[in-house]
């Protein structure tokens, strides 16, 4: 500590080796894992077997344990690759490097500087199953997610066949309809997507009620006004026509012995073979009233 630059002493925290230790034996009995710190390569600064094994001033120039002799496997090993582990020149800055033990054991550590002459490498052991049981359930959530998406693209596939085949008969109904072919419309089938729905019902409705009107008012008359799409068809206009009057022998005592349903369909069917005639022939002349 300084005081306008002059030293005026030090505050530190002393921690003592046993309390890490113990630490660590709880972290290991709670988590089946076992974290260690080691002083530079060669020695185990904390570890939880070192409860067992208290460290003395007699054991050389620094009084801790060698890894190369600690009843710890991971440690053997990480002490007899670690040149082979840790590249000179390598990113200080990397969260973790890992070891694979025997095919049990996976080895996590890292090395930190600046807390002594030798760096620390701060280790966590853990059994290789529990990384296996998590790769498992990845795994496991992988396919559960790609037979998931197959489903949902299958669903959508069907589903968009069927919007697909009713949006043609809806389309191809359309066009005969814009040519006047009510006769050759078919009705269009019932959908469960609702729009689709009302819109064949809709479309159905609109079909026979020409049909209704197809009968009364001639197709060629009503297809010559749609073609008159830059004139005002409803402007009066004078023109040279013919009107042609028909009559029926003996209609009146035919009527006689009818009922009206029969009447109606006999004048419908005449004024259809009339239509028929004109029509056909192609010229100017149009009928102006037909049916009943």
């Amino acid at each position: 500590m300084r005081r306008d630059g002059e030293f005026i002493g030090v505050i530190f925290a002393v921690v003592e080796l046993g309390s890490l230790v113990e630490f660590l034996v709880k972290l290991e009995q709670q988590e089946s894992a076992s974290a260690f710190v080691l002083y530079g390569p060669d020695h185990v600064l904390i570890h939880p077997k070192m409860l067992d094994r208290m460290v003395s001033a007699d054991e050389g120039e620094i009084p801790l344990p060698e890894t190369i002799t600690f009843p710890d496997p991971a440690l053997s090993m990480l002490a007899a690759g670690m040149e082979s582990v840790i590249e000179p020149g390598e990113d200080e800055n990397r969260m973790f490097t890992s070891l694979d033990i025997g095919g049990k054991h996976i080895l996590m550590f890292r090395e930190i500087l600046g807390y002594g002459p030798l760096p620390w490498q701060i280790g966590l052991t853990f059994p290789a199953s529990e990384v296996n049981k998590q790769l498992d359930q990845l795994r496991l959530i992988a396919f559960l997610g790609l037979g998931i998406l197959v489903v949902a693209v299958l669903l959508g596939l069907l589903v968009g066949r069927a919007i697909s085949q009713q949006i043609s008969r809806l389309a191809d109904s359309a066009q005969k309809l814009s040519t006047l072919d009510v006769a050759n419309i078919s009705e269009l089938p019932d959908s469960r997507f609702k729009e689709l729905a009302e819109a064949s019902h809709s479309f159905n409705a609109m079909t026979a009620g020409l049909r209704w009107f197809e009968t009364y008012v001639p197709k060629t008359l009503v297809l010559r006004l749609m073609q008159q799409t830059g004139d005002d068809v409803t402007a009066s206009s004078e023109r040279t026509l013919t009107v042609m009057f028909t009559d029926i022998r003996g209609f009146s005592t035919l009527a006689e012995t009818m009922d009206a349903p029969a009447i109606a369909a006999l004048l419908n069917h005449h004024f259809e073979l009339i239509s028929r005639c004109i029509e056909a022939d192609g010229r100017e002349g149009r009928i102006v009233e037909r049916g009943l």
